[in-house]
């Protein structure tokens, strides 16, 4: 007699009633009036900023599990921010966004939603002098500001140093990992931090004496944090 026909496959599994999680990338977001203007017209408006904010919230509405955004830098144009109390924290950045909901459903549900974030080279200037030129990232302005959330109650700032891992949804074994790379830019971030304009005279020019940072300085700090984030980024694969 004939074998028995073998048994039928398995029907497919269903798929997970929900993803896992969603997310928003961002980057070059910030808005400046006065340097957002190209041949004599608004090229970028304010409004636009706005309208990209709201269609943030319509999506993360409709998904419900939006649960953090991957912040690539370029944040506060044209300069970064001055210190942790910078105005600019709420008008470019919590006013903007603080209608962005907290996830209602997934692992993190409930919880505030975070803005993994880095630095971008326009994010690096005088006003943000000792994080451009000092080997301790704890003077970084936007490190300092880890945990603000300025007024928006449903997200908060997130960078413990300039470079870092972290597990962004509970459960999971997504893992997200910030480097710092401006040294690329250096030669033309670290004139504007050392000598504020376009090109120094020099390699040891100083616009600001008192406080002591010279192109080569910046540079050769851009280099460690380059560096030290390769290093990381080896670790962690």
């Amino acid at each position: 007699p004939s074998p028995p026909p073998p048994p039928p496959p398995p029907p497919p599994s269903e798929p997970p009633p929900w993803r896992v999680a969603s997310f928003f990338v961002v980057g070059d977001w910030g808005f400046d009036p006065g340097m957002h203007v190209w041949r004599g017209a608004e090229a970028v408006k304010q409004r636009c900023q706005g309208l990209i904010a709201e269609h943030m919230r319509r999506e993360a509405e409709e998904r419900g599990d939006v649960a953090f955004v991957v912040n690539v830098g370029d944040s506060f144009y044209p300069s970064g921010v001055s210190s942790v109390d910078d105005p600019q924290w709420e008008t470019r950045w919590a006013q903007q966004y603080a209608q962005l909901p907290r996830p209602r459903r997934g692992a993190n549900a409930g919880e505030v939603v975070p803005w993994y974030s880095v630095y971008g080279n326009h994010d690096l200037s005088q006003h943000d002098l000792d994080c451009a030129c000092r080997a301790d990232a704890t003077r970084c302005n936007q490190v300092r500001a880890h945990g603000a959330q300025r007024g928006a109650p449903n997200m908060s700032w997130y960078m413990p140093d300039v470079s870092y891992f972290a597990t962004p949804v509970r459960g999971s074994p997504l893992e997200l990992v910030a480097l710092d790379f401006n040294a690329a830019d250096a030669s033309k971030l670290c004139t504007w931090v050392a000598c504020a304009k376009e090109r120094c005279d020099s390699w040891d020019e100083q616009f600001d004496a008192a406080r002591g940072c010279t192109q080569a300085g910046c540079a050769a700090n851009l280099r460690q944090r380059e560096a030290a984030a390769a290093a990381l980024l080896r670790a962690r694969v």
